[in-house]
Formats: C-alpha cells, structure tokens, sequence
C-alpha cells in the first residue's frame, strides 16, 4: 500500500543512465560480467552499495534491506495491478511483467524519441551481491552491445545527511551503453546498430494507434469509467484505487489488532471460567464440610445435655435454654461451667399412694402436695391445717417434702 502512496505523491523517479562524458561510480561488489544472457537467465539489475547521482547532488542507497521492500513491492497485489496498468498504457497488454526498453523513453524522450521493447522481468528476487531479475526476450534475435541495465526507480525525495534516497518501486529498465554505476554488469556484448527485435510498438502508425485506443479503452473500463474519460478522470481514478487500497490496509490492521484482542479476551474468559467452576467445586465442598459440622455440633450439644439431664444436673424443662447457651459462642463457657459444676437432683417421677408423682419442677411439687392435702381433708373431714399436719407425717409423703426442701430443687 505504501508505494501506491508514493505514485501519488511527491516522488522522484531516478535511473542508472550517464553519458558519454560522465564518469562512472565504482562500487565494491557485483563485477562480473555476465554478457549474452539467455532467455530464463537471472540477471543483475541494480548492486548493493551507495551510488552518488549523476550531479552528485545526493546518493541512491541500496542494500539487501531495501532490495527486500523492493522485492515484497513486486509481489503484492497492488504492485500487480500497478504492472498490468502500466503495461495496458503502454500497449503491452495486460501483462504483469516489468518491461526493458532500450534506453528510457519514457523519461528522456530527445535521446529516445520512440519506445522499442527489448525484453522484460518476469520476476525479482534478493540475490548475494544485488537485486536480480528473472528475463525473457521478446523476439529470436538478441540486442548486441555491450548495455548495460538502468532500473528506472520510484523514491521519496532525498533527505537526511548527507542527502539520500531509498529505491522502492521498480517501474521498468531501460538497456543503456553508459550506466552511472559502471559497475554492473552487462547483459549484451558487441554494440549493432540494428538490434532486429520485433517490437509491436514500432509498426506502422495506425496499427499503434489503434492498439493503444484498445487498450486505454481496457484500462478505462478496468476502472469502471465512462468511455470518453481523460487522463485526469483516469488519474483520479487511480488515486482512488490507492486511497481504497491504503484504507483496505488500514483496516486489515484494525482487523488484526481487534483478532488478536479477541484471542486474548477468550483466553482470560477461559482462565476466569476454570477459576469460577474451582471456587464452585471448593464452595460446594465447603457447604458439605459445614453441613457436617453443624450435625457433628448438634449430636455433641444434645449428648451432653442427655448426660446432663440422666445425671439429674437439668431437668427436661431447662434443656432448651442450655441448649441455646452452649450453641452461642459469649455464653457456652458459662453454660458449660454451670453444667459441670452443678449438684445432681433426682429428677426420676416416684409412686405416692400409687400415683406417679414429678419432683422435678417446683410447680409438680407443689401440686402433689395439693393434691395430698386434698385428699387428706376428704377422708378425714379436716381443715387444711389439720390435713397438712397428716401429710407431713406421713412416711409415703417423705420423698416430696425431703424434694421441697432440697434447695437444688427450687427451680
């Protein structure tokens, strides 16, 4: 996305072409001559190194870093698309081939007033000493020499220093007699003046023309134009295409971002779901732990009441409020403390006159004794006075009066 920006911006354009009078730049790789390339062949197209511009104005800088960009521009699917436009502009078809002119008509029209295609680039790739090309001629006869091949590059302005710049795209090559970086290598040998390659752009004038209408028209209709549109509607058309595409990019990386927040996301929902069911399980077997305390608790607190009770330390009717005291934590040691130290009352029900008598409470005393004196003045024809005399003199109610005046009674 970002050499589509380049293409729409402020951009240079340089190439590897000197004359006749200048001298050329040395750098320290890449000097073997490889003359004679053959279809399929990988040639050189542009070494490693700093190489001052033809003015000296400033430095083209080109390593392996930048041969990579390079190489990942070729490959991307904008950059394919950038290819077959151009080629479509020029004539060439849709092609996705990078074309080799002889020279560059393209940006020196009164050296090369007409475009002739000599081969093209069907691929590029990072090599040891440079960037290298993969080339297919077009025709059975071979370009003589020696040319030597001028990348025609798009970059940023220069900056930085000293001033530099930084190839990024390659839009074609041209083949020249008199690179500024002498040392590349040659693809041709033995210079011929008439280099006898077909070239459908150098056919008869009406035959050009009528292709390159057919293929303005193809481009035209690519970008979904109207028939009559002009170059600015064609170029405002692309700078769409390169402001979609860096949108695209954009939100392929917004895309991105939120894919990998969401993973992240999952995973946290997945660590605090395995937490969860952890305290689940730790929870329910603490409820079971505490359900089972609390029995435990409960057997323990009545069995020592039983014992309490058959001991004659309580009587059935305090066994609640014991109960109640033992179970909250401020008042059980009291309570305890009272149980164990309290004297033990015969709280067993006893036979008077073969009736069954409670001497538990102060209230069951208290009605035996009634009921005693009662009877007393029934049979007798007595006052109370002198029927309570007859009980208290009478050795069946001794029990009652001794429970009377046990002082562990009273309650």
């Amino acid at each position: 996305m970002k050499f589509l920006s380049l293409l729409f911006s402020t951009r240079l354009r340089t190439s590897n072409n000197g004359t006749q009078e200048e001298m050329r730049l040395t750098a320290s790789i890449c000097t073997a001559n490889i003359a004679g390339a053959a279809d399929g062949d990988w040639v050189p197209v542009a070494p490693y190194g700093d190489h001052p511009s033809p003015d000296g104005s400033y430095v083209q800088r080109f390593g392996r870093d930048q041969a990579d960009k390079v190489v990942a521009t070729w490959n991307s699917i904008t950059g394919v698309a950038a290819r077959a436009f151009k080629n479509l502009w020029h004539g060439l078809g849709g092609k996705t081939s990078c074309p080799v002119w002889d020279g560059h008509p393209e940006t020196d029209k009164r050296r090369w007033p007409k475009a002739k295609l000599l081969a093209e680039i069907t691929d590029l790739r990072t090599g040891e000493s440079g960037l290298e090309g993969r080339l297919r001629w077009t025709g059975n006869a071979r370009p003589t020499g020696p040319l030597y091949p001028s990348p025609l590059w798009w970059h940023w302005p220069p900056a930085g220093s000293p001033p530099a710049v930084y190839p990024e795209l390659l839009e074609s090559i041209g083949l020249v007699p008199t690179p500024n970086i002498a040392n590349v290598p040659a693809w041709t040998q033995n210079s011929a003046p008439n280099l006898g390659v077909p070239d459908p752009l150098l056919e008869e004038e009406q035959k050009t023309k009528t292709q390159n209408t057919m293929d303005r028209s193809k481009l035209i209709n690519m970008l979904g134009l109207v028939a009559s549109a002009t170059d600015e509607q064609i170029d405002a058309a692309l700078k769409g295409i390169a402001t979609t595409a860096n949108a695209l990019s954009t939100a392929n990386a917004a895309k991105a971002d939120l894919e990998t927040q969401l993973q992240t996301a999952n995973a946290s929902l997945t660590d605090a779901t395995a937490k969860v069911t952890k305290l689940e399980g730790e929870n329910e077997a603490l409820t079971t732990a505490n359900a089972a305390r609390t029995t435990a608790n409960k057997t323990l607190v009545d069995g020592v009441l039983d014992l309490a009770e058959k001991r004659g330390a309580i009587t059935p009717a305090e066994r609640q409020g014991f109960a109640d005291r033992i179970t909250t934590a401020n008042t059980a040691p009291a309570a305890l403390t009272e149980l164990q130290t309290r004297k033990a009352m015969n709280v067993e029900p006893v036979l008077i006159n073969g009736n069954r008598i409670d001497l538990s409470t102060a209230n069951a005393r208290a009605s035996a004794l009634e009921t005693a004196i009662a009877q007393k003045m029934k049979d007798g024809n007595l006052d109370r006075d002198a029927a309570f005399a007859q009980c208290k003199s009478d050795a069946n109610l001794a029990v009652l009066f001794a429970a009377m005046a046990d002082p562990s009674r009273q309650s």
